[in-house]
């Protein structure tokens, strides 16, 4: 050892930025962004549980393309990167994700984002282990992105960022009914990130969720990219602005129940 504590032969990790740390005041540019995301997305998540509850030929042709799978399709359901012993049809996987997904949208407040937007480190992250209140930590990625502004809705958009740190969260363990997907980043078709020495770059993540849809593998419902695509769907921007967050929140809340029935079928 040496005279700062440091082990020899170690270099010395490199002290994260002041601003990725520290968390950033609440803006009028941050509250208007995020309202707006998260109304996009309860907007997204009605869509897409419109589309699971419907189940037409165009709604299967969708889920097909997105996932390289059908919708009937059993698949493993899989936590920390291994086969609980649980088989799901791929359509009712998606379907109670959506309705986890929509549970904890719902729940969510100004106060449940935090601004690091002055960190180009990331676009948002969660503690996946956490128990409600959930918090989202907001970087500078999740509005821009290698100097493009992302969109609200649509491909690497603010809704699909969303969805994708949602699903993170774990199930409880009292109640696995309740909580987010388990879903992991994985950083090869059979390896997924478990610290930040392990993560690999954005367009490398991209690339191994289509590897994944290709080779048709159970990973694809367990992995943040591949679940995001199923809510890259563009929406008007006219459509958000103009919808009441109470209207919104109690449709969410009727699509929920709706889910829950379909589900017990």
């Amino acid at each position: 050892m040496d005279d700062n504590n440091q082990t020899s032969g170690q270099p010395k990790p490199e002290p994260e930025p002041e601003e990725c740390v520290k968390e950033q005041k609440i803006t009028d540019h941050f509250k208007i962004m995020i309202d707006k995301a998260r109304k996009a997305q309860k907007l997204v998540l009605i869509k897409r549980a419109d589309d699971l509850l419907r189940w037409g030929a165009q709604e299967e042709y969708d889920f097909s393309k997105i996932f390289g799978v059908k919708g009937n399709k059993e698949v493993n359901i899989r936590k920390y990167g291994h086969n609980t012993g649980r088989r799901m049809n791929a359509r009712f996987l998606m379907m109670d994700g959506v309705r986890r997904l929509m549970i904890i949208a719902n729940d969510l407040t100004m106060s449940s984002f935090i601004n690091y937007t002055g960190c180009n480190e990331f676009a948002a992250f969660v503690s996946p282990s956490k128990d409600m209140p959930y918090i989202i930590n907001i970087g500078a990625k999740f509005e821009y992105r290698d100097g493009k502004k992302n969109p609200v809705t649509g491909k690497d958009s603010h809704v699909a960022t969303l969805c994708h740190e949602m699903s993170h969260i774990q199930w409880y363990y009292g109640d696995n009914k309740k909580g987010g997907m388990w879903s992991q980043d994985y950083t090869t078709t059979d390896k997924y990130s478990t610290c930040k020495e392990d993560e690999v770059s954005y367009d490398e993540h991209i690339r191994i969720a289509t590897k994944l849809i290709s080779k048709q593998k159970d990973q694809i419902f367990e992995n943040a990219y591949n679940i995001e695509r199923y809510f890259e769907i563009r929406l008007i921007e006219s459509e958000i602005d103009s919808i009441d967050d109470e209207i919104l929140s109690n449709s969410v809340k009727k699509k929920i129940a709706e889910l829950e029935k379909a589900l017990l079928h």
